[in-house]
């Protein structure tokens, strides 16, 4: 949500050469609503899915989990492509609106982007380092009578994960809608300096 919180204060002049360029601006607020877009897939995605890992074993230390790739083969691709959404894996929907704000305010001041940029390398560690933990090596004790997704569960998690591809892959699909309110939202922001 950081990314967010950048792409929407760009619209504020950071540097004089960045204050007149309303396609830079634009692409920022575009960028924030993307993100907000794909945060809401990816996080409600993971969120569900540990719902449903939580509903059967009821314990929430990382320290009891692992192996429930062996488990729950279905449940864990699906999590480890929310995952790589919630990171901003190219060809998923967060690095879409990464990308964009990134770019964009690249323009008005390179430090803080790269600021803003190291801060991936530490979220995609950690989200890594979680899914290692829970989904890889021996099926520890708690996890070993785990079901795997089945039905309209199973359904559900598949509509996000197609969701999130067909976003990352086609984000034009959605761009094309923000623009309407992007373009007005930054002309008007522009003219009441």
């Amino acid at each position: 949500m950081g990314f967010v919180t950048l792409g929407s204060v760009l619209i504020f002049p950071i540097s004089l050469q960045y204050h007149h360029n309303a396609e830079w601006i634009n692409m920022a607020i575009e960028g924030s609503m993307i993100q907000m877009i794909a945060h809401g897939f990816s996080s409600a995605a993971l969120f569900l899915a540990f719902g449903y890992i939580y509903n059967q074993v009821h314990e929430r230390d990382i320290d009891h989990y692992g192996g429930l790739c062996t488990v729950t083969p279905v449940l864990s691709a699906c999590f480890m492509l929310f995952c790589l959404s919630n990171i901003g894996l190219p060809g998923t929907a967060g690095f879409v609106g990464e990308f964009m704000v990134i770019i964009s305010s690249a323009q008005a001041n390179p430090l803080i982007t790269l600021f803003a940029a190291s801060t991936l390398i530490l979220s995609a560690s950690y989200t890594l380092w979680m899914y290692r933990r829970v989904f890889y090596g021996k099926p520890s004790q708690l996890v070993s009578n785990l079901k795997d997704v089945e039905g309209s569960f199973k359904v559900t998690l598949i509509v996000l994960a197609l969701s999130i591809v067909i976003m990352g892959c086609y984000p034009r699909l959605i761009t094309t809608y923000l623009q309407h309110t992007s373009h007005p939202l930054v002309a008007h922001a522009l003219r009441s300096r």
